[in-house]
């Protein structure tokens, strides 16, 4: 599982600072909660231990959910103009084994 130092290095966030600890960790423990609910994961040997690519999925997913607060309509202010997020991330779909990318299943 997901722990909130991984997602703090994933973020370059200075070891030190505190700052956004309650955040990181809210963000950290929503990604774990949401992910455990995965099909891919549920259908894991152990649900608990998770592959490479699912941990980095999970990392990536995480920092988005943290730096969606400075975007919570969805829309990001650069410079003289806005860009809007998308809603999905492909690379975090692709290592949590989600929509284009899950395994195909019946019933």
């Amino acid at each position: 599982m997901l722990i909130p130092d991984m997602v703090k290095g994933w973020l370059r966030l200075p070891p030190g600072d505190a700052g956004d600890d309650d955040l990181i960790a809210a963000c950290t423990d929503a990604t774990n909660e949401w992910v455990m609910g995965t099909a891919y994961v549920k259908e894991l040997p152990d649900p608990h231990v998770w592959p490479a690519d699912v941990i980095l999925g999970a990392t990536m997913l995480a920092a988005r959910l943290y730096r969606r607060r400075n975007t919570p309509g969805g829309i990001e202010a650069i410079a003289d103009g806005a860009v809007y997020v998308p809603r999905r991330d492909g690379d975090v779909d692709s290592m949590l084994h989600m929509h284009a990318w899950a395994p195909p299943r019946v019933g």
